[in-house]
């Protein structure tokens, strides 16, 4: 959906106080609805001068690597996530 790269997971999280309706480049967030991993590296199909997810995400890390490689990704693709410290 746009420049964000999202895949379902069972992880199950309730709305917590900082959900955002806006976030930044690179940000990696939960999306509740959705029981989605997301990753913004852009523009959503409903963004404006902001990157706006669907709706309400919590930010839960940021994309540290080559954001452009994301372009790349396409359905079914095997996308890892690791925690950096």
């Amino acid at each position: 959906m746009g420049d964000e790269v999202y895949f379902t997971t069972d992880v199950v999280v309730d709305k917590e106080e900082n959900s955002k309706d806006v976030v930044e480049l690179g940000d990696v967030a939960y999306w509740i609805p959705g029981k989605a991993i997301c990753l913004f590296f852009g523009k959503t199909p409903i963004s404006d001068d902001k990157i706006r997810p669907a709706s309400a995400v919590n930010v839960i890390g940021k994309i540290i690597t080559n954001m452009e490689e994301l372009k790349k990704v396409g359905d079914g693709d095997e996308v890892t996530i690791e925690k950096s410290f």
